[in-house]
This record gives structure tokens, C-alpha cells and sequence, in this order.
């Protein structure tokens, strides 16, 4: 048998073979067409992004690394990043913050968690945020205090 013999044999197979798989990619296309690209893509809400700039003052001015606070599960948004500065009263509120950086960070993490778990993401207030942080450490710093807190960036992602 030769291969032109063998094409005649399957012929009707190969042609519907060929129809079925332009029917797929017709369907497949049309779908596509009918969600606009997007597919089973997941939407992301966009970020919403605020930057202060940080004037300095006479105090010395202390940048701490990014916080990340999960928001609860009933939110639009994930959660709450946020990088804040604190000003302080003098160089050896500084030391003592460093020396003891992970407890400082823990106490802050615990404000900012209160905050999200006792309000929704479009509630939050910056400016009290700002008093709590600034009324928990003040509250456990032997040296000196903090003056004022400048957020870096405030991410509602």
C-alpha cells in the first residue's frame, strides 16, 4: 500500500479530524473575544499609594522598615503596607529604639493590627493611627519620647 493509498483510506477521518479542531479554535476564539482577552485572569483592585515628604526638624528623624498588616478576609483589599519615620526627642531615643528594634516593631505591628481589626480599610485614620503609634512607644521609652511620626508610603493593596 502506498501512501496516496493510504490517505484515501483515512480521508473522511483526517477531514473530521480537521473539522473538529477548526471548530475548537472557533470556539476557543469566540470565548476569548467574549471575555475582552482577560481569559480566567484574576481582577486586582489597584493600589492606592500616599506619599508624604519628611521635613526635619530639630529632632533626629528614625526610617523603620516597611510594616505589613493583613486586613480581615471581608475587605476589598489584602492588606496595609506602610513605612513610617518617627522624629525623635534625642539621639538616645534613637539607640534605644535600634537596640531594642524587634520589640519596638512587635508594638507597633500590635497597633496597626487594632486598627484594621476594629475598623474596615475606608475608615482608618491616618492621624489617629499616627497617635496611637506615637502613644505606645512613648509609653514603654525610657530616654526620651517620640515627637511625631511621618508615613513614608501608606499602601492599601
Amino acid at each position: 500500500m502506498t501512501v496516496q493509498g493510504t490517505i484515501k483510506k483515512y480521508r473522511w477521518l483526517i477531514a473530521g479530524l480537521l473539522i473538529v479542531v477548526c471548530v475548537l479554535c472557533l470556539v476557543y476564539g469566540l470565548k476569548w473575544l467574549a471575555v475582552g482577552g482577560q481569559g480566567d485572569h484574576q481582577n486586582v483592585p489597584l493600589t492606592r499609594v500616599y506619599r508624604a515628604p519628611i521635613t526635619k526638624g530639630s529632632g533626629a528623624i528614625l526610617d523603620l522598615a516597611a510594616f505589613v498588616v493583613l486586613l480581615p478576609e471581608d475587605e476589598d483589599w489584602a492588606c496595609l503596607s506602610l513605612s513610617i519615620s518617627v522624629k525623635l526627642s534625642n539621639s538616645r531615643v534613637g539607640r534605644e529604639i535600634k537596640e531594642k528594634k524587634p520589640f519596638f516593631r512587635g508594638v507597633i505591628y500590635d497597633v496597626l493590627d487594632k486598627a484594621v481589626k476594629t475598623g474596615s480599610s475606608q475608615t482608618i485614620s491616618k492621624e489617629q493611627l499616627k497617635r496611637d503609634v506615637i502613644g505606645a512607644l512613648n509609653g514603654l521609652l525610657v530616654t526620651g519620647s517620640v515627637d511625631a511620626i511621618y508615613y513614608r508610603e501608606f499602601l492599601l493593596v
